[in-house]
């Protein structure tokens, strides 16, 4: 039963409009047609969507997903959410790499928190050829995408000034 369930997930996924939105953006990013693409999985709705969206994608042939976690350690619930992209990965047929940090506490945690998530996405991303990164953010995560997009010479739509 439980494959039947995972097929027709597949198959929504696939057929979904924002999986047609999702490959647009490829398109426009230049992604080639079959590549290996890093998703990063928090655990979070925004991320478990793409993920879902991208396996969908790994269906048609479209691009090759791997999920990407990274574990903090800095909240209690941070092993189920590293669980929660494992079994969630396995269901959708997407493998995963992850990683655990270990952090020491102090002052600056949330930067060197994200500086240490994004040199491990990174370091997944060379590890499994990724072609690209892919990331969901919802609305509140908007002023740290417009801060990134700054920090690396872009405008506020990403593109180069």
């Amino acid at each position: 039963m439980s494959g039947e369930i995972e097929e027709q997930l597949i198959l929504a996924c696939r057929r979904h409009p924002l999986a047609a939105e999702v490959s647009r953006g490829l398109d426009r990013a230049r992604v080639e047609q079959g590549a290996r693409v890093l998703v990063a999985a928090s655990g979070g709705a925004d991320s478990t969507a793409l993920l879902a969206l991208c396996a969908g994608l790994g269906a048609r042939g479209r691009i090759a997903p791997v999920a990407g976690h990274v574990d903090h350690a800095l909240r209690a619930e941070s092993a189920m959410d590293a669980e929660c992209v494992r079994r969630t990965s396995a269901r959708l047929g997407v493998p995963v790499l992850a990683r655990a940090l270990a952090l020491a506490g102090g002052a600056g945690i949330p930067d060197r928190a994200r500086a240490a998530r994004y040199e491990a996405i990174a370091a997944m991303s060379a590890e499994c050829g990724a072609q690209v990164v892919l990331a969901a953010h919802h609305a509140d995560d908007q002023l740290e995408t417009v801060l990134l997009s700054l920090a690396r010479g872009a405008g506020l739509g990403g593109g180069q000034w």
